[in-house]
């Protein structure tokens, strides 16, 4: 029974994995913006989203493996190596700085946001390093601010769903509940959100 259960875990978090990857690369390719050497686009906040949850090592495998199959399946094989590497080690500097050693995080932390601000910005001097060794030193380095617009955009998009999120549980905690008079003005019940 325990070994059927140990089973079904790990078939449900290769699940999980495998669609993290496809969002990923999906979400990758559909919203291309051109720059120099390459494009921009959202994908990055998945990648944050995935190695906040499930950590660092995991987050290196999925993110590098989800934006090299959008560079696969965009026409831009030249960068799948790179990218895998650079997208890898975002999601790995992203969670070794946000969740804490006992693997605990907290959406909205100064921690989780420098671990966001610290992997954006290795995942730019990745492609402008490599963008130096492909194009050579000015193309590498002509991508440098379409990039930081992109991290930008990125870090945005990854605290949007948990802001809406947020929200919804501050709208349920504004309601009367029983306890004080019936009535609560701004948190009645502790509600812990994961």
């Amino acid at each position: 029974m325990e070994q059927n259960t140990n089973t079904r875990n790990k078939t449900l978090q290769l699940s999980i994995f495998a669609l993290y990857m496809a969002i990923i690369c999906i979400v990758t390719m559909f919203t291309k913006i051109p720059i120099p050497l390459g494009y921009a686009h959202i994908g990055d906040s998945i990648i944050l989203t995935f190695a906040l949850f499930y950590g660092g090592k995991n987050g290196f495998v999925v993110g590098g493996i989800g934006s090299a199959l959008s560079d696969l399946l965009s026409g831009f094989p030249q960068w799948i190596l790179p990218t895998f590497i650079i997208k890898g080690f975002m999601a790995l500097i992203m969670a070794a700085i946000a969740r804490k050693e006992d693997g605990t995080y907290k959406i909205l932390s100064i921690r989780t946001f420098i671990g966001a601000i610290a992997g954006m910005l290795f995942m730019v001097a990745g492609y402008v390093v490599a963008g130096m060794l492909m194009n050579g030193f000015a193309a590498g380095l002509a991508s440098a601010p379409g990039l930081l617009i992109k991290s930008v955009v990125n870090i945005i998009a990854f605290y949007i769903p948990h802001n809406l999120k947020i929200i919804k549980y501050a709208q349920r905690s504004l309601l009367p509940s029983p306890g004080a008079n019936g009535r609560c003005f701004f948190v009645c019940n502790e509600r812990r959100h994961p």
